[in-house]
């Protein structure tokens, strides 16, 4: 069982990043959504997988940077 605290951090901070008041009108709803909608599939996937392998928890969590560097980029 590897650890589950990369993925969750990532995905805890990204969404509190989104859900910063500062980047209010700076970010398209559409793209917090699509933040707002991957952390809750990580999280609830996490809570259902918890001796997932570390492989399956570094997709995960490049999955998350992925989507959330697109939508930095657009910043």
């Amino acid at each position: 069982m590897a650890s589950r605290n990369p993925p969750e951090f990532c995905a805890f901070n990204m969404k509190a990043k989104v859900e910063d008041e500062r980047l209010k009108g700076k970010i398209k709803d559409e793209d917090k959504q699509k933040i707002l909608d991957k952390y809750n599939e990580i999280i609830n996937w996490l809570d259902k997988n918890l001796t997932a392998e570390k492989e399956e928890l570094e997709l995960w969590q490049k999955e998350l940077e992925k989507i959330c560097n697109l939508i930095i980029i657009k910043l």
